[in-house]
């Protein structure tokens, strides 16, 4: 199954809500794509300011969907971007994060060029980001994928997530423990164990109440 429909086919099982979605790490506009054909909101969040031309034709054919060139991470305030203009998959607040899993993106080449621009960025916390941008709309989905940044990104919307309990799929390490903590269930994984999507346990026993009745 194709990764981005992995999240959408548990999402649509447990929750069904198509409010709105966010996705932290859009990168080249993937998944939002696929995002604005479903939900009513899409709110694509991206540092890499380079990668805004590819977001043009997306903008023009959905008015449903808005790009933010910022960070969102456990506090508001700047911090420096690492980027390659020729490798969208590249970048990053995380400098050794994104060294240590460079091999994962080219294999092991010793002629690979590290070297990195550098930009100050906007960076905010995920509940400051709602209250500023969509105050009044639920959120269901949050896609995670910020080159090792999704702890503190989970720690800076820990409101809104508790307040909403929306489905979340994230590239998942010390993640899994937080989701767990806060009542997430794991319900799938990609193949290459890379993606994992979590349902809030609330969601699960409304659902499996609702077909009892």
């Amino acid at each position: 199954m194709d990764d981005r429909m992995l999240g959408l086919k548990y999402h649509n099982s447990f929750r069904g809500e198509w409010n709105l979605a966010i996705d932290i790490g859009a990168n080249k506009g993937h998944y939002s794509e696929l995002y604005t054909r479903l939900f009513s909101t899409v709110a694509g969040i991206e540092p890499n300011e380079d990668l805004i031309p590819l977001y043009t034709n997306l903008k023009k054919r959905f008015n449903t969907f808005n790009l933010y060139t910022q960070g969102i991470g456990d506090s508001n305030q700047g911090a420096a971007l690492f980027y390659k203009c020729s490798d969208s998959a590249l970048s990053g607040f995380d400098l050794d994060y994104i060294n240590e899993n460079i091999y994962e993106f080219h294999g092991d080449n010793p002629d690979i060029d590290i070297s990195y621009n550098l930009k100050g960025t906007k960076v905010q916390t995920l509940d400051s980001f709602m209250h500023d941008f969509y105050p009044k709309i639920q959120l269901d989905f949050l896609k995670i994928d910020a080159e090792g940044l999704g702890p503190s990104i989970l720690k800076g919307g820990a409101s809104i997530i508790e307040k909403y309990a929306p489905t979340i799929q994230i590239e998942c390490g010390h993640e899994r423990s937080m989701l767990h903590d806060i009542g997430y269930i794991c319900v799938a994984e990609t193949l290459d164990n890379s993606d994992s999507v979590y349902i809030h346990a609330s969601k699960l026993i409304n659902k499996l109440e609702s077909k009892n009745v």
